[in-house]
């Protein structure tokens, strides 16, 4: 009589690890992460467009640019990825007579309009016309929002561990209080006149904006969405 034997426990196979980290795998390193995409989505820049709508002081606004720099560099440090900031383009659109306390509706339309022609133009991606395409790459899908209070959040907070700064989803569909002759029941306070749950926009924490919120967004909005103003994609 044939003994039958249980076959030996098949194990997951170990992540790939870091080139850049000995101890941890690719999968759970942002860095590695990032370039991956690069790779994948053939781009060689990356990073979030920033909108600036306050002007009431340059040195207050270069300030932040100063500090956001700095806790990019810090955050890519300290995942072993500093050659990442050769690819970082810190892309600023500021001009006070178009942005200056600008709505999220007039954002959301200029960064359309700028992202429709941005990925060949800045990666020199050869587009098949004829071929639906989805985009993926964060760069042409969220862009941040800086207004004057966001702007005094994180000069006030010298750890910046509160401040914070606004997303602008590209895709999201302008609000109607009607569909198909029925008015949405109200879900929370009207933000910017829109009552249901998913306004178009979250608030992310500021210093880890241009990394770690880099990273969450890759995947699904849904995952990471809260309500203004509770804070969106956590580290």
């Amino acid at each position: 009589m044939q003994k039958h034997t249980r076959p030996p426990a098949q194990f997951p196979k170990v992540q790939e690890q870091s080139p850049r980290h000995p101890y941890i795998s690719s999968r759970s390193n942002i860095a590695d992460k990032i370039e991956h995409w690069l790779r994948k989505d053939g781009h060689r820049a990356w990073g979030f467009v920033i909108y600036r709508s306050t002007y009431q002081s340059d040195a207050d606004w270069e300030e932040l640019m100063r500090r956001l720099l700095a806790d990019t560099t810090e955050s890519l440090e300290n995942m072993a990825g500093p050659d990442l900031l050769d690819n970082l383009a810190l892309t600023v659109f500021d001009d006070p007579q178009k942005f200056d306390s600008a709505s999220t509706a007039v954002i959301r339309d200029h960064f359309k309009r700028w992202a429709s022609t941005a990925e060949q133009e800045e990666q020199g991606t050869e587009l098949d016309l004829n071929r639906v395409r989805i985009q993926e790459s964060q760069r042409y899908r969220y862009c941040i929002q800086i207004t004057q209070e966001m702007l005094e959040s994180v000069l006030a907070d010298e750890r910046e561990s509160m401040a914070v700064v606004r997303i602008i989803r590209l895709d999201w569909e302008e609000y109607s209080p009607y569909e198909d002759g029925f008015r949405f029941d109200d879900e929370g306070e009207p933000i910017e006149g829109c009552t249901l749950d998913d306004v178009g926009w979250i608030n992310v924490p500021f210093k880890s904006v241009m990394v770690q919120t880099y990273s969450y967004l890759r995947g699904e909005w849904e995952t990471e969405y809260r309500r203004p103003p509770h804070i969106s994609c956590h580290p």
